[in-house]
């Protein structure tokens, strides 16, 4: 109970934090966080939109993966308002 009490409050702290109608991005790394994605995500109330990444993917390595992640995010930023975001707010 203690759990889904913290990730009822994370919902609502990136719901406060990103904004109303501003839409949470949310990116799992496969597979063991996927069912804490899923209890997350329905405790967010508004828009948000779901992406996975697997370690295998970057061969194992971590740091490869780390760097996969930041590149997306960058990309993100880069191209914010054509999906109707806000590259300025981080």
């Amino acid at each position: 109970a203690r759990i889904a009490a913290r990730i009822a409050e994370l919902g609502k702290e990136l719901r406060r934090d990103v904004g109303p109608d501003e839409t949470v991005h949310v990116v799992a790394v496969l597979k063991g966080a996927f069912i804490f994605m899923a209890d997350l995500v329905r405790q967010i109330e508004g828009p948000v939109t779901l992406d996975f990444i697997a370690v295998e993917a970057a061969g194992g390595d971590i740091r490869k993966m780390a760097e996969q992640v930041r590149r997306g995010i960058a990309w993100v930023y880069k191209n914010a308002a054509s999906f109707g975001g806000d590259g300025r707010r981080g």
